[in-house]
């Protein structure tokens, strides 16, 4: 197994499949297996990710200490935000969050989100040409501007955040194999995230003088157990905001276009009924999602699927192997949207179930149903090109011939 191992793909430029095939080949033979050579714990079974990702305890998201902080003398990344925080500290910052960003105010977005959507599809073949590239055209800008608009940026503003967005999915699209950091920013990166620092408490303070209804104002008035906010966590917030919902929903949109693609009839049956497409959606989030793993750092000895793991280990905790696991999906690899209940991983699981789901979900069919409304005819050509990092997973560049329709 150690051989094994030591095979893991580079990258997922090729779409994802020889990583794909190696997770196959690693996850029948062990669903967990202890790596000596680098001291980690891969997780490769559904049954025992939902174990690990669930228990907070052992499997620990703080990694304050253990991974450097990518800028010097910057926002504390490792410190201030969610995504690295253990309970009970990570169940009161989510409960503030959550005061914020509610079903309803997610729910209120979708004329807003289809009004962007159609923008971007007016812009994109006000040419009158007859292919279009969707990640340029819809996949990237729109989920930075639904945050953008999430937020309250002002409507001339929101170039920028487009910009900031940018430049950290190419910081990500660089990272090493396996870095365990939540992210991955380097020196090129310093001007920018201050620069996004700056803004976002500009914005706070204008907020707390005068309060509107955007998630700033609401953040900046949450409240539990009489604890607000500090700034850095006003900050971090939109910023990983603004980092799941560009670069994870990006390469999420890209994805499940891709797969749809490959399913022409099915796509055109889940366009006609909204409970079709969700679970079309769903499935299609299954078999590429856009984060293929993720990472905690173990802080007690403990045993996982029969495997002695040791305390301060890194574990390794594949989604992407999780989802295609035999005993939890029948014929895994088969594009099913009529399996039932999907419990897949894409989103995590447990206390880091993501929050921003519901809002991917809701960007990711609306935009859909637009564009195939557009274009019915629309096919994807050759050739698609994929993200380069082993930490996300998508396409690049994804060209439409859009056929008949309107343009």
């Amino acid at each position: 197994m150690t051989d094994l191992l030591s095979r893991q793909p580079v990258d997922t430029a090729d779409g994802g499949a020889a990583l794909r095939d190696w997770l196959a080949d690693a996850r029948r033979a062990h669903p967990v297996r202890w790596d000596e050579t680098t001291g980690r714990c891969h997780v490769f079974g559904h049954e025992e990710a939902q174990q690990a990702l669930q228990d907070p305890q052992t499997f620990s998201s703080e990694f304050k200490g253990v991974v450097d902080e990518p800028i010097e003398d910057g926002p504390n990344f490792m410190d201030s935000h969610l995504g690295v925080t253990d309970p009970p500290r990570h169940g009161r910052l989510r409960r503030l969050i959550s005061q914020a960003f509610t079903p309803k105010s997610v729910r209120d977005l979708q004329p807003r989100i289809a009004e962007i959507t159609g923008e971007l599809l007016d812009r994109a073949t006000a040419d009158g040409g007859t292919e279009i590239d969707l990640v340029e055209s819809l996949c990237k800008p729109l989920p930075a501007l639904v945050v953008a608009e999430l937020l309250g940026v002002p409507a001339e503003d929101r170039d920028r955040f487009s910009g900031w967005a940018d430049a950290m999915a190419l910081a990500n699209d660089g990272a090493a194999t396996g870095d365990p950091s939540v992210m991955v920013l380097d020196e090129h990166m310093t001007d920018p995230v201050r620069q996004m620092q700056d803004y976002v408490l500009g914005h706070v303070r204008d907020r707390q003088a005068n309060p509107g209804a955007d998630l700033i104002s609401q953040l900046v008035a949450a409240e539990v157990d009489g604890q607000r906010l500090d700034d850095a966590e006003l900050f971090q917030i939109p910023m990983v905001l603004l980092l799941a919902g560009h670069i994870s929903t990006t390469m999420q949109l890209g994805n499940v276009l891709l797969v749809l693609d490959e399913h022409p009839a099915a796509r055109a049956a889940a366009l006609a009924d909204p409970e079709l497409l969700a679970a079309s959606i769903d499935e299609a989030m299954r078999l590429r999602p856009a984060v293929p793993s993720t990472f905690r750092i173990v802080k007690k000895p403990t045993t996982l699927g029969s495997v002695d793991v040791p305390a301060g280990a890194m574990a390794v905790i594949w989604m992407l192997s999780a989802n295609y696991d035999e005993r939890r999906f029948p014929e895994p690899a088969t594009f099913n949207p009529g399996r039932g209940a999907n419990p897949h991983l894409t989103f995590a699981h447990g206390p880091h179930f993501c929050l921003g789901a519901q809002l991917a979900r809701l960007e990711i069919s609306t935009a859909l149903q637009i564009l195939f409304e557009r274009h019915p005819g629309l096919r994807l050509v050759p050739p698609t090109t994929f993200t380069t990092s082993p930490l996300v997973a998508g396409p690049t560049r994804l060209v439409a011939e859009t056929g008949a329709g309107r343009g």
